[in-house]
Parts: structure tokens; sequence; C-alpha cells
């Protein structure tokens, strides 16, 4: 398998695959920064699913779907806010230790 390859499908791997954690051939601080950036684009896209949810038509104003609607966006931007935290936190930790 050439390099290329081998890249294509590290690339096509879900974000939080255990392949995609362990191969251990990257030094540990790179790895991270690459799971990191993965899981930022994960959670762009649940917030983008989300946002769509919530924007999609009704039936009316109050409706039960609307309401529904609604929930689900606010409980997506909780998660989004529970679990972003950590990982602005690390980005703060290794700024502090450069």
């Amino acid at each position: 398998m050439t390099d290329s390859s081998a890249t294509r499908q590290e690339e096509e791997q879900t974000p939080l695959s255990p392949l995609a954690i362990g191969s251990g051939s990257q030094n540990p601080l790179k790895q991270a920064s690459s799971l990191r950036k993965q899981l930022l684009e994960a959670f762009s896209q649940y917030d983008a699913i989300a946002k769509r949810i919530k924007n999609l038509e009704t039936p009316g104003p109050g409706s039960s779907q609307e309401k529904v609607q609604i929930a689900i966006a606010n409980r997506a931007t909780l998660f989004l806010q529970r679990n972003m935290f950590p990982l602005q936190v690390g980005v703060r930790r290794k700024r502090a230790l450069i």
C-alpha cells in the first residue's frame, strides 16, 4: 500500500474510530491535535444538522412539532457547549506550555 492510499484510508475513517486513534506512528501531541480537529468537525456537522431541524417548516406557530424542533436545537446547543469546553481548555493549556 502506498503512502497516499494509506493517508486517504485514514481520512475516510469515522472521526472516533479506534484505527484513527492508535497507530502509534505519530507523537502524542500531533495525535491529540488530529483527534481534536476531527471532534470539532463532528461537532460542526452536529450543529448544522440541529439548525436544519430547527428551521424545518411547521404546521403553524406554537405547534407541537415546532416545540420539538426548538427543544432539539436547545439540547444540541447545550450538548455542544458542554462538550466543546474541554477542547478549548486543552488548547489554552497547550498555549500556556509553549
